[in-house]
């Protein structure tokens, strides 16, 4: 992983270690959207430069977040967060998550990184269900925090 997905990642761990993640990941509607304002809103002030729902080049299809320290594009970023109202199983969950991984890999630039992550806030009922699902993949890196567990998958650069 390189610099900027780990400081990235660390953000975003510090955003899920506040106590309104937890509350917010009950709300019923808007919680991935939130979580991604927030974490938008973290980047930013941390002084990552970061953009939110921007294309990738030459597609119709947005990415989640862009970071652009100095303007150049240097990070793409796909978030998916589990939420406890989704009205669908933990599977299709992943498989939603998954077209992150299409995305990323087809999508961006092969110079430039990305990331993948997942969010499992641990308060949710079938948080356990999705966290077991998910490992058992073996897809992605694991990093445990004590409000969530968040998977994610650098994507690095083609040098």
């Amino acid at each position: 992983m390189n610099e900027l997905q780990q400081q990235t990642l660390s953000i975003l761990e510090a955003t899920m270690s506040e106590d309104k993640a937890s509350i917010m990941a009950l709300s019923k509607g808007g919680w991935e959207g939130w979580l991604q304002c927030e974490y938008w809103n973290a980047l930013n002030l941390q002084g990552v430069s970061t953009e939110r729902e921007q294309q990738y080049p030459n597609q119709t299809t947005r990415c989640d977040m862009l970071c652009k320290p100095g303007g150049n594009p240097l990070l793409y970023i796909e978030l998916k967060a589990l939420s406890e109202f989704q009205g669908y199983n933990v599977s299709n969950f992943y498989n939603n998550a998954a077209q992150d991984l299409i995305k990323l890999h087809q999508m961006k630039p092969s110079s430039i990184p990305g990331l993948a992550l997942i969010v499992i806030p641990r308060g949710l009922s079938n948080a356990q269900t999705a966290i077991d699902y998910i490992t058992s993949l073996q897809q992605y890196l694991v990093s445990n925090i004590t409000n969530a567990v968040i998977f994610y998958k650098p994507f690095l650069s083609a040098h």
